[in-house]
């Protein structure tokens, strides 16, 4: 009872803490920085609600470190007042960047002078299913699916390009490179857009959600399956109707984040000291790992399982975790605050090296395959300790990035506002969870092909 008791609490805490930021964010114009501090903020308050819900399993190194946090209430607010800090200060550079454009440009979109709860009552207001263009695509989507499938698979048969697995040779861009960028972001984007456009069918829809699980599982990625089916399950999850549906997707979401995790476990018990194995070897435990992922969720073991993952992946957003050990985090013993910035501009013109940021951050090293610890969040706040001129460098650098993901927006006028509502939100996703790395670029090189692409004479409406 008393785990519950502070679980609740301790969310309690943080949304009051949050709320004077919720509340002064949505005066500023733009919708961007609403998502991305909206995000922050609850993802925050889940993870910490998560942190003493799970306060048995931490230890002071590794995977579940928290070094030399105490869990009492004053130290929580002690490690996010960084985070709070940073969260005002791009209110305020957004107001500056704002005001540095209306210079040039009187135009303002009224549907970004909405708050989040608006957008709700406003997407919830359209006929998600019925209010849309009277065009068949379907026959294109699933082709799109089946070549997601495609790519993925030969990703996971060549040994190549998965999560986790250390290739044995330099390996063709034109092969394993191309199936990466059709699998992860150029059929994610090219489906999300049609779905939005045009009507789906109930049979399309599960369809292209089973080719995301395979694809995720074959890449041995959650983030591969979970940018396919996010806009998707956002327009099932907010519509009136689909009762039914919305129960099997997210069924299917859970099963998904539950089976690549059990498919990552199952590839990467067998990588030697230097992160490599022999694919071929797991074939056929791979295929019916599909199977035994299915009965799972038969077990009550499933849904518990279920819930660590859900706190596992916000955990990849921004963790409570990972506020904490960035409070503790020694920045100038591995490089300095330069190298991290050149990192988040983008990670390769950074040199750290990888097993002394990850001693310095948890304690321990880890295999190859495995990244560098620690989320943008996180290094933002290494920032406030080591070089508060680069905590105000970033924070105006995403602050930047919010603008530019508000205007390519403006431009997805499909569905009247839904294209610019939903692809706002799911590339405010991607700049909290990608910003420096290759596929970061990547896909929003895609996402302004995909502009091009679809581009509309009408115009979202103006003041």
């Amino acid at each position: 009872m008393s785990i519950l008791l502070n679980m609740f609490l301790s969310m309690l805490m943080m949304f009051i803490f949050f709320s004077p930021i919720l509340l002064i964010s949505k005066y500023f114009y733009g919708l961007s920085h609403k998502f991305l501090i909206f995000l922050i903020c609850y993802l925050n308050i889940i993870s910490v609600g998560g942190l003493y819900f799970r306060q048995d399993i931490y230890t002071d190194y590794g995977w579940t470190g928290v070094k030399d946090f105490d869990f009492t209430f004053a130290s929580l607010l002690k490690f996010y007042f960084p985070l709070f800090i940073f969260l005002v200060l791009l209110i305020f550079c957004t107001g500056l960047l704002n005001f540095l454009i209306s210079l040039f440009s009187k135009k303002k979109i009224l549907l970004y002078k909405k708050n989040i709860y608006n957008l709700i009552k406003l997407i919830r207001g359209i006929n998600l299913f019925y209010g849309k263009e009277n065009i068949n695509v379907s026959g294109f989507m699933f082709l799109l699916s089946t070549i997601q499938l495609v790519a993925s698979l030969i990703m996971f048969f060549t040994g190549k390009g998965i999560l986790g697995i250390v290739p044995d040779s330099i390996f063709p861009f034109k092969v394993i490179g191309i199936s990466y960028f059709v699998s992860k972001m150029f059929v994610p984007l090219l489906i999300s857009l049609l779905f939005i456009k045009s009507r789906c069918g109930n049979a399309l829809i599960i369809y292209i959600f089973i080719i995301a699980v395979i694809s995720g599982a074959a890449q041995l990625s959650r983030s591969t399956f979970l940018i396919t089916i996010l806009i998707p399950y956002l327009v099932v999850l907010l519509s009136d109707n689909k009762k039914f549906l919305k129960i099997i997707l997210t069924i299917l979401v859970l099963y998904g984040i539950f089976h690549i995790g059990s498919a990552r476990e199952l590839i990467h018990e067998g990588r030697d000291s230097l992160g490599m194995l022999d694919i071929s070897l797991y074939y056929n435990d791979w295929y019916f790992l599909f199977f035994e992922s299915l009965i799972n969720i038969f077990d009550f073991s499933f849904w518990k399982l279920s819930l660590n993952n859900i706190f596992a992946i916000l955990g990849r957003v921004s963790s409570a975790q990972g506020i904490i050990l960035s409070n503790q985090f020694d920045l100038n013993a591995i490089g300095g605050p330069l190298e991290q910035f050149k990192g988040i501009i983008f990670h390769r013109f950074q040199t750290f090296d990888a097993d002394a940021f990850n001693k310095e951050w948890f304690g321990v090293t880890l295999p190859p395959g495995y990244a560098a610890g620690g989320d943008i969040l996180s290094k933002i706040i290494t920032f406030w300790f080591h070089g508060k001129m680069y905590f105000l460098f970033t924070t105006i650098y995403i602050a930047i990035w919010c603008k530019v993901i508000d205007f390519l927006c403006s431009k997805i006028l499909i569905t009247k506002e839904l294209g610019c509502i939903f692809f706002n939100f799911l590339s405010t996703v991607i700049l909290l969870i990608w910003i420096g790395s290759s596929a970061f670029y990547i896909y929003f090189l895609t996402l302004l092909f995909g502009i091009i692409f679809f581009k509309k004479k009408y115009k979202l409406a103006v003041k």
